[in-house]
């Protein structure tokens, strides 16, 4: 910083041939400042006193935890009849998963999709919380004319109900506001 502070205001006393020569004007104010470097330190930056709070922690905390310890960290996993377990949440163990939230697991259904052959087949996933993706198939012949003609609609899903299957009810035709539930023969598919 010296060195720069010299050379911006056209001070080079000593510094091309290494002699010491008499400092005037900023030359000689810089040289008679303080120095600051790595072997002196300003206020800002020396350590707390002894007497600060951030010097010592007092006796009891320095002694105890910064956090209480696990209460969950010797409590496994405990294995739930119908598939799934139960887990230590907080010192306390959750309840085993319900294995039929919306579906019986592998079961599947009608789905209906919008484009070629706009009928498919979603299976119930392992869990029984939801149907996976819909897998385009070709319709029943009694409702190969209707995805023909109205491809996914409140007809095919009509067919598809009269045709004896599962289907999901896309156009909520049971009227339940609801268009994610299914209708028609849905005993082994809906919990």
């Amino acid at each position: 910083m010296l060195l720069l502070a010299c050379l911006a205001c056209g001070g080079r006393a000593g510094l091309l041939d290494g002699t010491p020569e008499q400092a005037s004007g900023l030359d000689a104010s810089l040289e008679a400042a303080p120095a600051v470097g790595p072997s002196t330190t300003s206020p800002e930056a020396s350590p707390p006193e002894a007497s600060s709070p951030l010097a010592t922690a007092p006796d009891d905390e320095a002694s105890s935890p910064l956090a209480p310890p696990d209460p969950c960290a010797t409590m496994p996993p405990i294995p739930c009849s119908g598939g799934g377990y139960e887990y230590c949440v907080a010192g306390h163990y959750s309840a085993c998963p319900a294995r039929c939230g919306a579906c019986v697991p592998g079961s599947s259904r009608v789905c209906f999709i919008g484009y070629c052959k706009a009928w498919g087949t979603q299976t119930c996933s392992s869990d029984g919380l939801s149907f996976g993706a819909c897998q385009e198939g070709s319709p029943p012949a009694q409702c190969a004319s209707t995805a023909d003609s109205d491809k996914a609609s409140p007809a095919l899903e009509q067919c598809c109900i009269d045709s004896g299957n599962c289907c999901q009810d896309l156009f909520d035709l049971n009227g339940n506001g609801s268009t994610t539930d299914q209708i028609g023969n849905c005993s082994g598919t809906s919990c």
